[in-house]
């Protein structure tokens, strides 16, 4: 992280990988769930399922620190 320049609480790789999810979920296009989840390594789709929950929560933190 330091190489690169990345600081701050998400500057590990869970928040790397978290913000990599978010990021093509609120895409213009968002990728396709199944997509996703192969991208992520996940098994099963209810694993990836849990990033709309996430973008939901990102979205309200947004909204109220706006």
């Amino acid at each position: 992280m330091a190489e690169a320049g990345i600081s701050g609480p998400q500057a590990t790789p869970k928040g790397l990988r978290h913000g990599f999810a978010l990021a093509m979920l609120e895409a213009d296009s968002p990728v396709p769930l199944h997509i996703l989840r192969d991208l992520l390594g996940h098994s099963p789709t209810k694993t990836t399922e849990n990033y709309y929950k996430a973008v939901g929560a990102e979205k309200r933190r947004m909204v109220l620190n706006a």
